[in-house]
C-alpha cells in the first residue's frame, strides 16, 4: 500500500539532524566583529530525505535558467522538484528560484534553487521558524563563521528541535502527522483554505521558459493574477481550485513590484 500524501508531508517535514545543518552568515555588523549567522540543510540531506521518504524513482528535479542576465551574476535559476502521486498516475511538482552567487555563479544559483524548492515540500521549512544567531566573528574574514561559534549553534538548533517535540500534544497517537508541525502543512478544521475560480488563463514565455498566467477569483471578489510554472491544460475557466496556496515574491528588478505563483492547488470535483 503506497503512503498517503499526509504521512509523506509529515516525514517530509521532520528536523534533520544538526550534522545535516550547515549555517552561513547573512549580515554582518559594521565593524566587522559580529554576524548574523542563519540555517539551512545540506543539498546532500535533501537528496537523502527524499530518497528515503519516497523513494529515488519517485521523485525528480529540474532546472530552468530564468531572467537571465548580460552576465551569469545576473541571473536567476529556477528548481521544479517532482513528486509523482501513484494513486492518480502524474507528477506533483513545485517550484522555486534563486539568483546565480558571486562564487561559482551558476552551481551555486542551482544549489540555493533547489533548496528553496525543497522548504516548498516542507524540507527544512522548521528552520525559518529558529531565533536568529549572532556570532563573533573575524574581522579578517568577515564571511567566515569561526569553528569556535558552530557548537553554539548546534544547540541552537537541537534546542529548537527539542521545543518543537515537546510542543506535540499527542504526538505517541499519530503516526501520520506530527502535531507541531500540521500547521505548516494544512489548515485547520476551523479555518480551511479559501477557494479560487479560475476566470482568465494565458501562456507567456518569459525567458525562454513558458509559464501560465491565471486570474483567480477570490471568495469576496477581488482578482489575483498568478503564474504556474508548468502549464495545466486542465486549469481552465470556470474551474474551482481548493487547497491553494499562493507565493508572494519581490521583482528582481524592482522590489517593490510584487509578483505571485501558484505553489499547491487541488482541482475541485
Amino acid at each position: 500500500m503506497a503512503k498517503s500524501w499526509e504521512r509523506i508531508k509529515s516525514e517530509l517535514a521532520e528536523p534533520f539532524s544538526s550534522e545535516d545543518v550547515e549555517w552561513r552568515l547573512q549580515n554582518v555588523s559594521k565593524d566587522k566583529t559580529r554576524g548574523l549567522a542563519v540555517a539551512y540543510v545540506t543539498a546532500r540531506a535533501i537528496q537523502n530525505r527524499l530518497d528515503e521518504v519516497v523513494g529515488p524513482e519517485n521523485w525528480q528535479d529540474e532546472y530552468i535558467s530564468w531572467h537571465g542576465g548580460s552576465t551569469l551574476k545576473e541571473a536567476s535559476q529556477l528548481c521544479v522538484i517532482r513528486i509523482f502521486d501513484k494513486e492518480k498516475n502524474f507528477w506533483i511538482s513545485k517550484t522555486d528560484g534563486a539568483e546565480n552567487t558571486d562564487i561559482e555563479p551558476v552551481k551555486g544559483g542551482l544549489s540555493d534553487a533547489y533548496k528553496r524548492a525543497a522548504v516548498k515540500w516542507g524540507i527544512g521549512r522548521y528552520l525559518y521558524d529558529m531565533e536568529a544567531a549572532w556570532v563573533d566573528v573575524d574581522p579578517n574574514y568577515p564571511k567566515v563563521i569561526p569553528n569556535k561559534e558552530l557548537p553554539k549553534l548546534k544547540k541552537i538548533h537541537d534546542a529548537h528541535v527539542k521545543k518543537l517535540k515537546e510542543e506535540q500534544p499527542h504526538a505517541s497517537s499519530s503516526k501520520e502527522m506530527p502535531a507541531a508541525l500540521q500547521s505548516a502543512q494544512k489548515p485547520s478544521a476551523s479555518k480551511p483554505l479559501p477557494q479560487y475560480v479560475v476566470r482568465k488563463t494565458e501562456k507567456h514565455r518569459f525567458s525562454h521558459v513558458v509559464h501560465q498566467v491565471i486570474d483567480l477569483e477570490q471568495e469576496n471578489g477581488d482578482v489575483i493574477t498568478v503564474f504556474l510554472s508548468d502549464v495545466n491544460q486542465e486549469v481552465k475557466p470556470g474551474i474551482i481550485l481548493q487547497n491553494v496556496k499562493i507565493g508572494a515574491h519581490e521583482g528582481k528588478q524592482d522590489a517593490k513590484k510584487i509578483f505571485y505563483t501558484l505553489d499547491e492547488y487541488q482541482i475541485a470535483a
